[in-house]
């Protein structure tokens, strides 16, 4: 069986190396792969506290960019624009697409099976809270 390919959406750089080492740490056989969009946290605050219909296009973009690249699952590192991954997460099931500092979906979702999928499933705690310089949920 192939490894799992794992998409990482980041909207920081400096998200990349933390959350690649964690993968490395508790799942090394992940495929992990970054795409990197370093402009969304400033677009995102510029355009106040409603998420617009072209910056929730622009998040799933990406999702759909790397679904294309035969994402096995996908996990946006910045959860700014919740409602946007939440519905990205609606259209691309059943494949899995979560936001690091929170749920989307619930707690349903499946992550390629492996015994370290636990590591990919954000903490209760971690819901709502704010991250990459934008509005939180």
């Amino acid at each position: 069986m192939p490894a799992s390919r794992i998409a990482l959406i980041h909207a920081v750089a400096a998200a990349i190396p933390p959350v690649r080492a964690a993968f490395a740490r508790t799942w090394p056989e992940a495929q992990v792969t970054s795409l990197l969009d370093d402009s969304l946290p400033a677009d995102r605050a510029a355009e106040g506290a409603e998420l617009s219909p072209a910056m929730a296009k622009r998040i799933a973009d990406l999702a759909y960019y790397v679904a294309g690249t035969g994402a096995d699952a996908i996990l946006f590192t910045c959860s700014a624009s919740g409602p946007a991954i939440e519905a990205v997460a609606r259209d691309l099931a059943p494949l899995p697409v979560q936001a690091q500092t929170g749920h989307v979906r619930g707690r349903t979702r499946r992550w390629p099976a492996h015994r370290h999928d636990r590591n990919l499933r954000p903490r209760r705690g971690a819901q709502g809270r704010r991250s990459c310089g934008g509005r939180g949920r």
